[in-house]
C-alpha cells in the first residue's frame, strides 16, 4: 500500500514536458479554425447560426489553447474541476445578464411639458377614439407601464401575487379573474380605478401619469382575463368625462401652489 501511495504521489509531482511537435500541431489547428472564422464571415448562414458557427468555432480554440498551451490536459483532476467551475459560474452570470438585457420590457417615460404657470401639463391633447379599441401597440404599452408601476402589488402575471401584495389588505386584484371589479372591467371603469383610485383599499391614484398611459395600461390589464363585454353608450360617456377631467392645456397643480401647502401643513 505505502509503495503505491509512492507512486500515485510521484506521478500526481511529476513535470510533464509537451513535444514540440504537439505544440505546431495545435497552433496548425488554430491557424485552420482562424481561417474558418474568416472565411465563414463571408457567408449569411442566418442571425442564429452565424453567432453560434462563430461561438462553437472560439470554443474549440479556446479549449485547444488551455489543454496544451495552457496544460490543463496534464493537470490533475481537481486542478480541471476547478477551472471548469469557474467557467461554469461564468456561465451563469452571463446568462442571467442575457435574459435580463434581452426580455426586458421597453417603456417609454410619460411625456411632460412645463406649461409656463409652475404647474406640469401633458404634451397634447388626447384622441379618445384612437385608444379605446385594444391593439397589439396599446396593450405592449399597457404592459410597460405596468412592469414598472404595478408589478410590486399585482405581480409580473397580474395575479394579485407581488412581493409588496403580502402586507396589503385587501389583496391586490387578480385580473386573470373576471369576478369582483370593484368599478368593472369596462374601460371606462378600469380607467376610473386607475384615475381615482379605491377608497379603503391600498389602491392609490395614478392620475399623475398620462392619459395615453392609463388608457394603455387598462387595455393590458383587461386583456389578461378572460374577453370583457364591448362598451355601452354610457361607459363611452364616463369615459370622455373622466379623460376631459384632464384638460391637457391645464396643468394639475401648480408647483408653487403645492410648495405652500406642504409648508402650512394644509
Amino acid at each position: 500500500m505505502d509503495n503505491n501511495h509512492k507512486k500515485n504521489n510521484e506521478e500526481h509531482t511529476e513535470h510533464h514536458i509537451t513535444p514540440i511537435k504537439t505544440y505546431i500541431g495545435v497552433w496548425i489547428a488554430l491557424l485552420v479554425f482562424t481561417v474558418i472564422t474568416v472565411t465563414s464571415s463571408y457567408f449569411d448562414f442566418g442571425g442564429t447560426n452565424n453567432i453560434m458557427i462563430a461561438m462553437v468555432i472560439a470554443t474549440i480554440k479556446a479549449v485547444l489553447v488551455v489543454s496544451f498551451f495552457m496544460g490543463l490536459k496534464y493537470e490533475g483532476p481537481e486542478n480541471t474541476v476547478t477551472f471548469l467551475c469557474a467557467f461554469f459560474s461564468l456561465a451563469i452570470f452571463v446568462g442571467l445578464t442575457s435574459t435580463d438585457l434581452f426580455y426586458r420590457v421597453d417603456s417609454s417615460p410619460v411625456k411632460v411639458v412645463d406649461d409656463g404657470t409652475g404647474g406640469m401639463a401633458s404634451d397634447g391633447p388626447v384622441d379618445l377614439n384612437a385608444f379605446t379599441t385594444p391593439t397589439p401597440q396599446l396593450i405592449a404599452k399597457g404592459q410597460a407601464t405596468f412592469m414598472q408601476q404595478c408589478i410590486a402589488c399585482h405581480g409580473a402575471q397580474g395575479k394579485g401575487d407581488g412581493p409588496a401584495a403580502i402586507a396589503l389588505n385587501p389583496k391586490p386584484r387578480n385580473f386573470t379573474s373576471a369576478e369582483g371589479w370593484k368599478n368593472g372591467r369596462a374601460l371606462a371603469q378600469v380607467f376610473k380605478t386607475l384615475t381615482q383610485g379605491l377608497a379603503g383599499t391600498p389602491m392609490a391614484s395614478f392620475a399623475a401619469i398620462s392619459v395615453e398611459d392609463r388608457l394603455a395600461l387598462a387595455h393590458y390589464v383587461r386583456s389578461l382575463g378572460p374577453t370583457p363585454a364591448a362598451d355601452t353608450a354610457a361607459d363611452k360617456e364616463l369615459l370622455k368625462s373622466l379623460a376631459g377631467n384632464n384638460d391637457p392645456k391645464k396643468p394639475l397643480l401648480p408647483i408653487d401652489f403645492a410648495l405652500d401647502l406642504m409648508a402650512s401643513g394644509r
